[in-house]
Order: structure tokens, then C-alpha cells, then sequence
């Protein structure tokens, strides 16, 4: 069986490592967007206008990689205010590769994960930086991932869109994330953030057709918790309608976590906004008539976060790998699709 997933962060780097353990006989790809201008990855992307920025791939591969020392080096960010300071290491390794290999990150992400270990392919969406664009409900338009997270609790978005950040390189995807949705048999998207790490991958014209023309059965993994600014009060269906708008595909089913948190556990997301997404199937036409499926389980845990040192909640990679297999076209002689796990709809 082969899976590609695509999305960004740590939602896909979550997602990439439950998948990884499913079994031998499984290959994954992980698709990443490459549309952040925060950060280390925005300096290196305006610095080397040629280059994608590379933090969402680097965090795929050391999250893959686990305990290993070059892995735990590669987050090492540089202190201070030179030339070096706020850098992140693996940043620099990996755009170094990449300009080695004449400016493909695919082949510079290839060379770390063999070297890490990894055991998942990964690649970028694209092969150049892209500019994420975003029109709210009130006409207002925010150019820029960065630009677009902060705009903190006003008007909803409307639409997103992508522009070459390069005028002499015109948009266009990486041709090993476009024949890995062609090869697949299950298409995975999300979970992550839905305006500036999923969609951004399907406003690729070729990733998107990949998509649309592709017998792969295509599962949305709904998030968590809302995010401040960016998805403000939207529930599971709005986040649904979202993807298929931006995609122009349909989904085959939608995988949401029932797993209720207590007040303790919500209490720091509470204070920057951030909610439980609501899934109200009963009251919405879109999951009551049937498609795309719903598939719940208890898929939330939390756990301290490396990087802050504090407690964040996420998806149970184990536990979400083994819905998304029994999802998979090979498990037709038994799987969440004709009821033999979980509850769908």
C-alpha cells in the first residue's frame, strides 16, 4: 500500500511518524507546504529567493528521526542578534544541500533521511518559495503566512490563493510530490492548519488535479482545536467545505477525535483563543446524507512539548494511523469503511 499525506508542521510530522509504524509492506510520502515567510525559513527564503523556505521539511525529518543526535542538533537555534542569530541548524543544512543539488529540496530532503534514517519519503509542494494570500469576508486581503496568522480574530477568511514569490519562477509543484499522489492508493490530508499548512498545497494546480484524477480514496483529518485568526469559530463542516472549495474534489470520509478534554488541559488554549472544533453531525446536511463518511474515535492526547516545555494536545499518532489503515482500499475485506472499527456514519 502507498499513502501520501500532505499538509505541514508539526500536524504532518505527527501524522508522518504513526504512519511510518504501520507496516513494511507500507510506503509514505509525506507532501509539505512551502509557503512560511516566518521565522529562520523567511530569511533564508528572502535571502536565496531561489530556495524554498526549508523548516517545514526539516521539522518532518527530525521528528522522524526520533532521539537521534544529529536530529536533536538539527533544532538547535542560534542565540543572539548576528548574522547566525535565530537560525535554526537544520534550516541552513538542508537549504545548504539544496543549493548543493542545484536547488532541489526533494533530493537535499532525500539525502537527510537517508542519512537520519527516516523512513519516509519526503517533498516539497513546490520547488520555489510561494506567497500565501488570503481575502477576508470584509474585503480586506493579507499577503504572507505570517501576515495572515496575525490578523487575530477579525473578519473570517474568504479564500486563499498562492503567487510566486519569484517573478522569473512561475508557480508550479514539485514533480515527486505530483507523481506521488498519482501512485497512491489512500490520500491523507491534514491534520494541521487549515489556511496556511493544508490548503496551500492544493492551490497547486498539478497537486490538485493529481488529486481530483486519482482512484485513491481521500481522507481529511479534521483538527484539534481552532486556531486564533485563522479558523476562529469554524467547526469540523467548515473546515470540510473549506478543503473541498480550494480543492475542487470530493472527500471520501472525515476522521474526527471525540476525545473530550478537561478544563485543566484547555485551560492555556483558552486563554489565546483557541477551542475544541465542534462536530455537530446531526445538525449539518453535509455529514447526515452520508458523504463523505465520519469516522470518530478517541484520538486526542496530551503531551509536553519539546520545544516550550509545555503540555499541547495533539492526535495520538498510533491511534490515528490504525484508522487511516483500516480506511485504506486493501483493508476492504474488513475496515472502518463496512464497520469492522470505529463508528462511521
Amino acid at each position: 500500500m502507498k499513502i501520501a499525506a500532505l499538509g505541514g508542521g508539526h500536524g504532518l510530522a505527527n501524522l508522518l511518524t504513526g504512519l511510518r509504524g504501520i507496516s513494511s509492506d507500507v510506503t509514505v510520502a509525506g507532501i509539505v507546504t512551502v509557503t512560511d515567510n516566518g521565522g529562520s525559513s523567511g530569511r533564508i527564503a528572502r535571502e536565496h529567493p531561489f530556495l524554498p523556505p526549508p523548516g517545514d521539511i526539516r521539522n518532518c525529518l527530525t521528528a522522524l528521526a526520533g532521539n537521534h543526535p544529529v536530529a536533536q542538533a538539527f533544532e538547535v537555534r542560534f542565540p543572539g542578534e548576528g548574522p547566525l542569530g535565530g537560525h535554526v541548524v537544520g534550516n541552513l543544512v538542508l537549504a545548504a544541500l539544496t543549493l548543493q543539488n542545484g536547488g532541489n529540496m526533494a533530493l537535499a530532503a532525500s539525502e537527510i533521511g537517508l542519512a537520519l534514517a527516516v523512513g519516509v519519503s519526503i517533498y516539497p509542494s513546490s520547488d520555489a518559495p510561494l506567497t500565501l494570500c488570503a481575502e477576508c469576508l470584509d474585503g480586506a486581503v493579507y499577503r504572507g503566512e505570517v501576515e495572515i496568522r496575525g490578523r487575530a480574530r477579525r473578519s473570517p477568511i474568504r479564500r486563499v490563493w498562492i503567487e510566486s514569490a519569484v517573478p522569473e519562477k512561475p508557480v508550479s509543484a514539485h514533480a515527486n510530490a505530483v507523481a506521488a499522489l498519482a501512485d497512491a492508493d489512500l490520500i491523507v490530508l491534514g491534520p494541521g492548519s487549515l489556511y496556511t499548512s493544508l490548503i496551500p498545497n492544493l492551490l497547486l494546480p498539478e497537486i490538485r488535479e493529481a488529486i481530483r484524477l486519482s482512484p485513491a480514496r481521500k481522507v481529511y483529518v479534521a483538527n484539534l482545536m481552532t486556531e486564533p485568526g485563522e479558523t476562529d469559530g469554524m467547526g469540523v463542516a467548515d473546515h470540510v467545505r473549506a478543503v473541498i472549495l480550494h480543492g475542487r474534489f470530493p472527500l471520501d470520509a472525515v476522521v474526527v477525535s471525540t476525545t473530550v478534554l478537561d478544563d485543566g488541559e484547555m485551560e492555556a488554549y483558552a486563554r489565546t483563543g483557541a477551542a475544541p472544533i465542534r462536530f455537530r453531525r446531526p445538525y449539518d446536511d453535509m455529514f447526515s446524507a452520508g458523504s463523505p463518511i465520519v469516522v470518530t474515535e478517541d484520538l486526542a492526547e496530551v503531551v509536553l512539548s519539546g520545544a516550550d516545555g509545555k503540555n499541547v494536545v495533539r492526535h495520538c499518532p498510533e491511534a490515528l494511523a490504525r484508522v487511516l489503515d483500516g480506511l485504506a482500499p486493501a483493508s476492504d475485506g474488513g475496515g472502518v469503511l463496512n464497520g469492522r472499527t470505529g463508528r462511521s456514519a
